[in-house]
């Protein structure tokens, strides 16, 4: 927000009236516009001018010029505010009724109103509308009667300007701090001529405009809160003059006088009775509304919690309260409040229990019903995770009865009338959403129990399981949709006054209808490629790699066996199997073109470039790529895709099938026990590397065959029990069609390297001894990165610390790439550097004596752009293998800037650090958002 335009208006509105009053005043003398004392309640001697309030009309006018562009606040202040003041001046010459004056005054807070000016404080449209009524007239007329001693109207308007201006700015809001500035500096000019004696008075036409246009550019401004609290800032912003207002009326009600009447008995009256003199009095007051204003500036710039700044303005108020009271200021008697008002009150109590009462009763009956039903429908989608449909089937009969019941309860005419009161209008409206999203969910659940209960897989031998798969698509597209209206439906319910439970009960609906969108949508994918991926159109081979993770390559581990899948009208086999020394016997694999870099990485590995090493890639889709292309150059059929498949992935298909026999091992092999097996007991009962090898193959061989034979339920079921060893990445797809491999991508089978939207880590291991001891290799990594968000780009300077211990019994020697956007600032000795997936690749080989450990560091520098609402985002893609890397990141930035928001697995978090632990298998994402603190924003757009 350019810095000039709120300067020029706050000086050239100060000039006006500093410059114009003196003109104004001969004027006023001239045609006898003066205020005579000759009332009682008057505190000034002598006649004195009016008209300053013209001036202070004009200069803020003035002032609104420099606003660039017109916008709705700075016409609601031009207009409205004229209105009002030629109502004030209207009345300063002669004076007007109050039904008039309050009429005129509804009349423009209406018009402003219709332009778009609202508060939120009840979530209650109608009511949000009147209460913006209630505040503008309340305000102005608040401010109107402030002006009861000499500068003590103008010098609280400008304190209370002041504030507005600081959160203006803060929030980057140009039209409001330009209208700010132009009233703080015409009250400072003012204060020139209006301070004790006052040789001019601003009279109601300056008062009812000050405090016009307090009123709407309190609640024009936007703090970095969010409704209904954000209310609680112009509330303290202006609570001294309510304060005011509110003990006047209050009082004089209580002795039986009239409110419209003047008098000497405000705050500042009362100071004077206690012994003050007025010009003290009326600076005890513009303090007062100073240090108010601080508060409210540091709460609605989220500086200090927005209770701390309440409690200390309430308590302000209340000691000026306690000690002003003391005084006695009225000769009347007191009477009490009238019986009228009591009974007024009274009756207003009754009619908030007559509107609640229905409303709290039927969610009083609902509660119970609602939060079972809910978590009936929640359970029954868990049960659709695991793919058991016959429980997921009564589950949602079971919610759906309880959510029924509970509707009817709440969609009474009676309980509507809730919706007209805040607090019980947000729990009904968010019961009725719980119930709502939840019947959608059960009412759509016969479709979704079907699909999960089919009796065939679309793996199934024949074409009538293509039909079937083809015909649950739809269903379960359905149900994909459902689900998201769900999760929809639920969308903005994190609202204010909700009762707890409630609270936890959307919340954890929403989560698990955000779980199950993906789960059954990733289902409706599968079942809508399945028919041309199982053969419809004609045969389809698929190439599998079974990798060795005991040895690792970038895209898990070393290619040990292989496998040919073919399928023609869903029927299916395996029609080809073999170690990968078949593969090998063909000749040295040729150097291949489009590789992203990757073909110095082959000659590294292997100088003939053999077939253990073509998944050298940490991205699958490039693998899928060489894999393709070199088969049939191996003596291969052309193939329509690959499928990666790794020592944890064998376990999960294991899991799925149950347990296979393989000759020469004496017990059965199942999804609990074959990693064990695989990883531990067979290199002690085969200490020949090539009979291990052979075992591995023929696990893999079996776990294939008993995989494509075995009928595996639905395509949700089959989502399901393999959804954790996709998300992992032990079980990879590439598809030759961009269509199939899109798919492929969105369900998170595809182990393509995502892009860079940000800041990237990427660390992969290639083992280097020949070896399969991967398995004892423990790696942790410690990211930390300086990020300093002040330059446009950012800039980042960071450290990556690789620790590599070797809990194996021999030497490891390994390859360690590290991935990152950004270039190299220093890195231990040897480092080799490479452009490879669009990010830079940092790599060098490193020995770990048994039982050892070493570490490699990289620093790494560059800039990157924050989006725009200056949230830094880092990528971490995870390299499939046995044991999962143990990330740390921690994030730090300068002081000025804070951390305001964080989205992903933060488990420590200050306004400048934050710390993130991950140690999980597949990719994980971390974000944080940065902001300016308010004084650094201030002290950014004061610089030329």
């Amino acid at each position: 927000m350019p810095g000039p335009s709120w300067a020029f208006a706050l000086v050239a509105a100060a000039l006006v009236t500093l410059l114009g009053t003196p003109v104004l005043r001969r004027i006023a003398v001239a045609t006898e516009f003066v205020d005579h004392p000759v009332a009682s309640h008057k505190s000034h001697k002598d006649p004195t001018p009016y008209l300053g309030g013209v001036g202070l009309i004009v200069a803020v006018l003035i002032g609104t010029l420099f606003t660039s562009g017109r916008t709705n606040q700075v016409e609601i202040v031009a207009l409205g505010g004229s209105l009002i003041g030629c109502l004030g001046l209207l009345d300063d010459h002669r004076s007007v009724s109050a039904m008039f004056r309050t009429i005129v005054e509804m009349g423009v807070a209406t018009v402003a109103l219709a332009a778009g000016l609202r508060i939120h404080a009840t979530d209650i449209g109608p009511l949000d509308g009147a209460i913006t009524l209630v505040w503008i007239v309340g305000v102005t007329n608040a401010v109107n009667l402030l002006d009861n001693m000499d500068g003590l109207a103008a010098g609280v308007s400008a304190a209370a300007a002041t504030a507005i201006f600081a959160l203006a700015v803060l929030g980057e809001q140009p039209a409001t701090a330009t209208v700010a500035a132009a009233l703080a500096g015409a009250c400072v000019g003012f204060l020139a001529h209006n301070k004790r004696p006052a040789s001019i008075f601003m009279g109601d036409t300056g008062s009812l405009f000050l405090g016009f246009v307090l009123a709407v550019t309190a609640i024009s401004v936007s703090p970095a809160l969010t409704p209904p609290a954000s209310f609680a800032v112009p509330l303290m912003l202006l609570a001294l003059p309510v304060l005011d207002t509110t003990t006047v009326t209050l009082a004089r009600v209580r002795h039986g006088l009239s409110v419209s009447q003047g008098g000497k008995d405000h705050l500042s009256h009362r100071l004077v009775a206690l012994g003050l003199s007025p010009g003290m009095a009326v600076a005890v007051l513009v303090i007062v509304e100073a240090a108010v204003g601080l508060f409210a500036v540091l709460a609605g710039r989220d500086v200090i919690d927005l209770s701390v700044a309440v409690l200390a303005t309430i308590i302000e108020l209340a000691v000026l309260s306690a000690v002003v009271l003391r005084a006695d200021v009225y000769q009347e008697r007191l009477v009490g409040l009238p019986r009228r008002l009591r009974l007024a009150a009274a009756a207003g109590v009754l009619g908030l229990v007559v509107l609640a009462a229905p409303a709290a009763i039927a969610m009083l009956r609902a509660h119970g019903p609602g939060i079972a039903g809910a978590t009936a429908a929640r359970q029954g989608l868990d049960a659709v995770a695991a793919g058991d449909g016959g429980h997921a089937a009564a589950l949602f009969a079971e919610a759906d009865g309880r959510l029924g019941h509970a509707q009817r309860l709440l969609h009474g005419p009676m309980t509507s009338l809730g919706l007209l009161l805040p607090g019980v209008r947000a729990n009904l409206a968010t019961t009725r959403a719980l119930v709502g999203a939840g019947l959608r969910v059960t009412r759509s659940a016969e479709d979704l129990a079907a699909a999960v209960q089919a009796p065939q897989i679309p793996l199934g031998a024949g074409s009538d399981s293509l039909g079937q798969a083809a015909r649950l698509a739809p269903a379960l597209e359905a149900s994909a949709t459902a689900l998201q209206r769900s999760v929809a439906q639920l969308a903005g319910y994190d609202r204010p006054y909700l009762w707890p439970s409630l609270a936890t009960a959307v919340t954890q609906l929403r989560t698990t209808l955000g779980t199950a969108s993906a789960r059954v949508g990733a289902a409706a994918e599968i079942a809508r490629l399945a028919p041309g991926l199982l053969g419809q159109d004609g045969t389809r081979r698929y190439f599998v790699a079974v990798q060795d993770n005991t040895e690792l390559r970038g895209g898990g581990g070393v290619v040990r066996a292989w496998g040919e899948v073919e399928v023609t009208g869903g029927r299916r086999r395996l029609s080809r199997f073999g170690s990968i020394e078949q593969l090998n016997a063909s000749g040295p694999l040729r150097t291949l073109d489009g590789l992203d870099g990757f073909a110095d990485r082959y000659r590294l590995f292997d100088p003939a470039n053999t077939w253990e090493n073509v998944n050298v890639s940490p991205d699958f889709g490039v693998t899928g790529q060489v894999i393709t292309r070199l088969y049939p150059e191996s003596g291969g059929a052309a193939v329509d895709g690959v499928i990666g498949l790794d020592l944890p992935g064998l376990a999960g298909l294991l899991r799925m099938t149950g347990p296979i026999t393989v000759a020469g091992w004496p017990a059965p092999v199942t999804g609990d026990n074959a990693l064990d097996i695989l990883v531990r007991q067979a290199p002690l009962r085969f200490p020949v590397e090539s009979e291990r090898q052979a075992f591995l193959a023929a696990v893999a061989q079996r776990t294939l065959e008993s995989f494509l034979a075995a009928d595996l339920g639905s395509p949700a079921r089959l989502a399901a029990g393999l959804g954790d060893t996709v998300r992992d990445g032990h079980l990879l797809l590439y598809a030759g069609q961009p269509e199939e491999e899109a798919v492929f991508e969105r369900i998170g089978a595809a182990g393509r390297v995502p892009p860079v939207t940000g800041d990237s880590l990427l660390v992969v291991n290639q083992n280097l001894s020949g070896k399969g001891i991967d398995g004892g290799l423990v790696r942790a990594v410690h990211y930390d990165v300086d990020l300093d968000p002040g330059h446009k780009p950012a800039t980042l300077s960071a450290r990556v610390d690789v620790g590599l211990r070797n809990d194996a019994s021999a030497e490891n020697k390994t390859y360690l790439s590290i991935y990152s956007p950004f270039g190299l600032a220093s890195a231990s000795p040897g480092l080799a550097s490479a452009s490879e997936l669009g990010r830079r690749s940092y790599s060098t080989s490193v020995s770990v004596p048994p039982q050892q450990s070493r570490t490699v560091t990289v620093d790494l520098a560059g800039r990157l752009q924050l989006d725009a609402r200056g949230w830094y985002r880092l990528g971490l893609p995870q390299q499939p293998s046995l044991a999962p890397s143990d990330t740390e990141v921690s994030l730090s930035v300068p002081p000025g800037w804070r951390i305001v928001e964080v989205q992903g697995p933060v488990h420590q978090v200050d306004s400048r650090h934050a710390t993130a632990r991950i140690s999980a298998a597949g990719d994980a994402d971390l974000s944080v958002r940065l902001q300016r603190t308010p004084w650094a924003r201030l002290w950014a757009r004061i610089q030329p």
